[in-house]
């Protein structure tokens, strides 16, 4: 979604749309949460169709990137509370 805002900003109203497509159509009238992963996942084919194969590629690294960078993360703060508790039983 951040990379879709830097090109040409996000179309909220089109997502609410999707939104309201999906409740109507398949009747998930109780699953919200589902519809709105459906209805941003639409959204983002949508309008990933008119980018370039060199821009798709460019935003497939960056999620590569960021995925890695939270994967880091994860590990450094699970490395920091075993030592912490590893520190505070001895």
């Amino acid at each position: 979604m951040t990379f879709l805002s830097t090109k040409s900003g996000v179309d909220f109203d089109k997502i609410v749309q999707f939104f309201i497509e999906f409740t109507e159509t398949y009747q998930l009238s109780f699953y919200k949460n589902l519809r709105m992963i459906l209805a941003v996942s639409q959204y983002i084919g949508e309008e990933l169709k008119e980018f370039s194969k060199e821009e798709i590629d460019s935003l497939s690294l960056n999620m590569n990137f960021l995925l890695i960078q939270e994967e880091i993360s994860a590990a450094i703060a699970a490395t920091t509370v075993i030592a912490a508790s590893n520190a505070a039983n001895n």
